[in-house]
C-alpha cells in the first residue's frame, strides 16, 4: 500500500541539514497561515530548528508532490502562487533581529519571491561582521555582490559569465567574478564532476566526486550549501569548507 511522508523543502531543508551537522539555525522565511505551514514547523522544531516564519495571509504555503515508486520518480507537482509584493520587508526586519548572534548567514534562493532584495540583507550582514554564503538563482551575480561565499551550479554559472573551454578557462571566469562582486570565494558545485573551488586571492582546487547511484538528487544543492555554511562558520578557510 502506498505510504505518505512529508519534508521540509527548500530553505528550510538547508536549515534541517545544518541541524544534523550540530550548528545552532534559526530560519528566516515565508509561509501561509495553513496547514502545511504548522506541519513545516513541528517537524523541524523537533529537529532543533529554531523557527521565526513570517505569516502572509490568503497565500498558501508552496507545496511539493512528488510521486516514487519502485525508486523512480514518477509524477512531480507543485502548489505554489506568486507572493504579496510587500511580503518581503518583513523577512528583512525578521533578519536583522537575528544578526547579532549569528556566525554565518546562509541566502537560500528560489526565486519564489522571499528573497527579492538579497543586497539589503548582505548589507545588514556585512555591516554586523557576519559573513554571508548564497546559493543563488537566476538573478544577476551583482546583487549578491559583498557575500563572503557564492555556491552556484554549474548551470547557474554558466548564466552568469557564459559558457567556458575548460577547467582553467572556468577558474579564470570565477577569479574575476570575486574580484568584480567582492566575492571571497566562489564553490561551483558540479553534480558527478564534483566541485570547483575558487578564492579571490587566487587559490583554487578542484574536489573529484564519488559517484552514488540514487533516483532523486533533489536537495544536493542544500546539502552543500549547509556543509560550506557550518564550516564557515567555525573559521575554515573555503578549500577546507569544500
Amino acid at each position: 500500500s502506498p505510504t505518505t511522508s512529508t519534508r521540509p523543502g527548500g530553505a528550510a531543508n538547508v536549515a534541517l541539514n545544518v541541524a544534523s551537522l550540530g550548528g545552532r539555525c534559526t530560519l528566516v522565511g515565508l509561509v501561509g497561515n495553513d496547514e502545511a505551514a504548522r506541519t513545516l514547523e513541528a517537524t523541524l522544531s523537533a529537529a532543533g530548528v529554531t523557527c521565526d516564519f513570517v505569516t502572509v495571509d490568503d497565500w498558501p504555503t508552496i507545496l511539493k508532490l512528488r510521486v516514487v515508486s519502485q525508486q523512480q520518480q514518477l509524477l512531480r507537482t507543485d502548489f505554489e502562487r506568486p507572493l504579496p509584493a510587500d511580503a518581503t520587508e518583513a523577512v528583512s526586519a525578521r533578519v536583522a533581529g537575528h544578526l547579532q548572534d549569528a556566525s554565518v548567514m546562509v541566502l537560500q534562493d528560489y526565486d519564489k519571491g522571499a528573497l527579492s532584495q538579497p543586497e539589503v540583507l548582505i548589507e545588514r550582514a556585512i555591516a554586523a561582521g557576519v559573513p554571508v554564503v548564497v546559493d543563488p538563482k537566476h538573478k544577476p551575480v551583482a546583487r549578491y555582490a559583498g557575500a563572503d561565499l557564492l555556491k552556484p551550479n554549474a548551470h547557474e554559472f554558466e548564466a552568469a559569465v557564459g559558457p567556458w573551454a575548460d577547467d582553467a578557462e572556468l577558474v579564470t571566469l570565477a577569479q574575476s567574478l570575486c574580484a568584480v562582486h567582492r566575492l571571497n570565494a566562489v564553490v561551483v558545485t558540479r553534480g558527478g564532476r564534483g566541485m570547483t573551488v575558487v578564492q579571490q586571492d587566487g587559490g583554487h582546487q578542484h574536489i573529484p566526486a564519488r559517484p552514488v547511484d540514487v533516483y532523486d538528487v533533489t536537495g544536493a544543492g542544500d546539502t552543500a550549501a549547509a556543509a560550506l555554511a557550518v564550516t564557515r562558520s567555525l573559521g575554515w578557510d573555503p578549500l577546507a569548507c569544500a
